[in-house]
């Protein structure tokens, strides 16, 4: 049963919290039922702006006493920074952990990046970050007894929960000097009743208790503004139980069984559900909603100071705190016109606006909140056009919440965020997105679930039954108003069509031009060319330039992968970085990159990126220094030779432009050797005539200087080295041993020609999964090729290259994630076996 729920531990949580959001928001729905909103729109009211503004100003002090965790462990870990940084990271890192949670992950995320713009290394931020998150709860664990005794009750009934809950305090002091046998390997390093010693574990207590203290007052406090009869000790028993049924229910912040856990507690000691909510609405926002916006303000302007860096993990924060941002725009729009005005407002508004101009502007801020519900995805995932169209939606919302009522408030933070959208307008340069089936069903659930909540809001706000009113929105007005049923179906089906405008688009294969073939031949004038350079002749791949124009790479992509032929070529200093540019590039159109052919001595390179490699085979390379047909292991090659001699075949090289007659027996050479078969492609050259006229052609021909078999020469530029790509012969005239002579003359031609190296090309699946600690992967490619035969003759191939004493060297595919090498390896076969002229891959 132990080893079940560690096995499953995540899962359970996310059913865990999936459950208490369903059970919280329909008691939530039952709750808000009940509440008097004309009770509470008077209430609110009936606070001035000093009140407001005193209950923000103490919510923020409150708050502020969450900054001595992280000032008790800076100066533990003896950090020179000022105290103004300290309090700066502090306040940013509890701000964003109170509002979004996720475990403590989003206050952890910030922490690392603005206390390593103040040079604070990794490990010790790591620190920090575990230190307050295991003594931040000591706090309420001590708040529980004198809570439970303040209200009388009877401690017998808890006494199980308070056994349980007290028990983690010796835990915490006691678990860093006895370590279980489990945690040994990391108890030194990472584990947080480990590192911290008896001293600062009694500060952090003592901390943690005066913070959970002064935020219980506080909460007291702002429920005592609207309920002076409710006393401090209700308020405090109230406020804990309600924390920790919020922190139990797993759902970030305790949004809504916090407040509906309060709601029902108070309600159950005779007090007015109007009067509680207004209280909860007050806390929440003086104590969460202000606090977190600072913090997103904080944050985005310090990141942003130091832009220069190389922040991915900060934009990746920035982009979803601007999405949650986005979200709440348009849940703010959609409730601002659910909810009445206040009164003052109204008659106001009558003496500035019409009515028609009011109504219209209502609608049309329904719209836009929606659509901004709808957006706010494509923010998170940096989608370029989607920005644009964020901002000017909060533009123009702003500008609507005026028209319609003169909601100064929700215009304030509508601007508020469109600006911190602005300034964050570098970090969103992704032109598109991939959409999945789910993706449309979420959307479509998500405008449901908007649409049914506002009309409960509204109906509830206006005091309409849906069942027997005639107004908006009862079911006897939707049955009179079929018009206005077809308009929102039309509207509905215009925001799906705005959803579309984030589709995917992935990157498309680009013919090939003459300008780009010019570019290519100018940059590989300068480096070094590897096994596959000459293979852009071919015209079925692009190239990715670097930056600095010092690195090239071919490509061809596939639905979502993009896929490289080989290793980068250009100056090698720069290839690590010229990786970051290319995988930048393939996100921008939503893609994956994945490399294919590489060598064995770059995989340190594509390690550091995250990459994970699987062995395709081996390649073979004869140094022809070395090679000689002398000795008995030669004596089969030196037969070949003979039979050349004997038969009087000759073999030499023809330099282009070539004449379509030698051309034409070519072609005639080729389809004898394809028997029918199709051409390959991507990493595989093939018989196409403008390919052909880029390098010399060897020949083998008879006596009567007929052709009968033929090598595309192939150069490997700026080296020493060479290899061939197509090599044929004609099936129907075969004399037997072509191949042979074709190899040993072009091997002794090199030899006299100053190359040194020979590539014979790969043998796929050689000597792959042979190791006794092979992966799962290796192991099965190890089984095809040794039961693939049938299929494709794998072990023969590295057999008749072995004749030739070659050299052999790992050939290996690069790719990001496991799950994705079935789609990549599928990807590959659809590129190698399709033909130039199918431009649409």
């Amino acid at each position: 049963m132990i080893n079940f729920l560690q096995g499953n531990s995540k899962n359970i949580k996310k059913i865990l919290s999936i459950s208490f959001t369903i059970f919280f928001f329909v008691f939530g729905i039952i709750e808000l039922s009940r509440i008097n909103f004309k009770e509470y729109s008077s209430l609110f009211l009936s606070l001035n702006y000093l009140e407001r503004f005193e209950i923000t100003l103490f919510g923020l002090i409150a708050f502020l006493f969450g900054s001595c965790y992280d000032f008790i462990l800076c100066k533990y870990f003896n950090l020179d920074l000022k105290k103004s940084s300290i309090l700066k990271v502090s306040f940013v890192a509890q701000g964003f952990n109170n509002f979004l949670s996720f475990g403590g992950l989003a206050g952890a995320k910030i922490r690392v990046d603005m206390f390593g713009n103040e040079g604070v290394d990794r490990d010790t931020t790591f620190k920090i970050s575990l230190g307050a998150l295991v003594s931040e709860i000591l706090g309420l664990i001590v708040l529980i007894i004198p809570a439970l005794y303040m209200m009388g009750s009877n401690l017998n009934k808890y006494i199980y929960l308070l056994a349980i809950l007290v028990l983690y305090i010796p835990a915490y002091f006691l678990l860093g000097k006895f370590k279980p046998n489990k945690l040994k390997n990391i108890a030194d390093k990472n584990f947080p009743y480990s590192f911290l010693d008896s001293g600062v574990k009694t500060k952090l207590l003592l901390g943690s208790i005066v913070d959970w203290v002064v935020v219980a007052l506080f909460f007291s406090q702002v429920v005592r503004i609207i309920n002076p009869e409710i006393s401090i000790n209700k308020s405090v028993f109230v406020y804990v139980i309600a924390t920790l049924i919020g922190i139990l229910s797993f759902i970030p912040g305790g949004l809504g069984s916090f407040d509906l856990t309060a709601m029902v507690l108070f309600g159950s000691m005779g007090y007015s559900t109007s009067h509680i909510f207004i209280s909860l609405v007050i806390y929440r926002i003086s104590y969460y909603v202000v606090p977190w916006l600072i913090s997103v303000s904080i944050y985005v302007v310090s990141e942003f100071k130091n832009r220069t860096k190389k922040v991915i993990v900060s934009q990746q924060v920035i982009s979803i705190v601007l999405s949650i941002l986005i979200f709440f725009s348009g849940l703010t729009l959609i409730l601002s016109a659910a909810t009445p005005e206040m009164l003052y407002r109204i008659r106001l508004v009558d003496n500035v606006f019409p009515m028609a101009i009011r109504e219209i502007s209502r609608g049309i801020t329904i719209i836009i909140g929606i659509l901004l519900i709808v957006m706010s995805r494509g923010i998170a995932l940096k989608i370029k056009r989607v920005y644009k169209l964020s901002l000017y939606s909060l533009l123009f919302g702003a500008m609507l919440c005026i028209f319609k009522g003169f909601d100064y408030e929700e215009t304030f933070i509508l601007l508020l965020y469109a600006f911190l959208l602005y300034i964050s307008r570098d970090i969103y340069n992704k032109e598109h997105v991939s959409t999945r089936p789910r993706d449309y069903f979420s959307l479509e659930m998500t405008i449901f679930i908007v649409l049914v909540l506002y009309v409960v809001i509204y109906n509830i706000t206006h005091d309409i039954n849906f069942y027997y009113s005639e107004q908006a929105y009862s079911v006897k007005w939707l049955m009179a108003n079929p018009l206005k049923v077809i308009l929102f179906l039309l509207f509905l089906a215009f925001v799906l069509s705005m959803f579309m405008f984030t589709r995917k688009k992935y990157l498309q294969f680009e013919d090939v031009s003459e300008e780009s073939i010019g570019s290519f031949v100018n940059f590989m004038k300068d480096y070094s060319g590897n096994h596959f350079t000459h293979m852009f002749f071919t015209r079925d791949k692009n190239y990715f330039i670097n930056s600095k124009n010092t690195v090239l790479m071919q490509y061809r992509t596939r639905n979502d992968n993009l896929i490289v032929l080989g290793d980068p070529v250009g100056l090698e200093d720069d290839f690590e970085e010229s990786i970051d540019e290319i995988i930048d590039f393939a996100e921008s159109y939503d893609m994956k990159v994945s490399f294919y052919e590489v060598l064995g001595k770059n995989l340190e390179i594509y390690s550091n990126q995250g990459f994970s490699a699987i062995k395709l085979g081996e390649e073979a390379t004869v140094n022809l220094s070395e090679f000689s047909l002398e000795g008995n292991k030669n004596k089969n090659l030196r037969r070949i030779e003979k039979k050349m001699e004997s038969g009087n075949y000759k073999f030499e090289f023809v330099y282009p432009p070539f004449e379509d007659s030698f051309l034409n027996r070519l072609k005639e050479i080729s389809d004898s050797w394809l028997g029918g078969k199709e051409e390959m492609g991507y990493s595989i050259g093939r018989f196409d005539r403008y390919y052909l006229n880029c390098a010399p052609i060897a020949i083998l021909k008879n006596e009567e200087d007929m052709i009968f078999s033929f090598a595309t020469f192939f150069p490997i530029v700026n080296t020493k080295k060479f290899s061939v790509d197509l090599m044929r012969f004609d099936r129907e005239n075969s004399i037997g041993g072509e191949m042979d002579m074709l190899f040993i003359s072009l091997l002794q031609w090199g030899k006299e020609n100053g190359y040194e190296s020979f590539y014979f090309g790969m043998a796929p699946l050689s000597n792959v999964g042979t190791k006794r600690y092979s992966g799962t992967k290796e192991r099965v490619l190890k089984l095809v090729y040794e039961y693939g035969n049938q299929l494709y003759s794998f072990k023969g191939l590295r057999s008749y290259k072995e004749k030739f004493h070659p050299k052999w060297s790992g050939r290996y595919l690069i790719y990001k994630n496991d799950i994705n090498l079935p789609d990549i390896l599928i990807s590959l076969l659809h590129l190698i076996h399709h033909t130039n002229s199918d431009n649409e891959i």
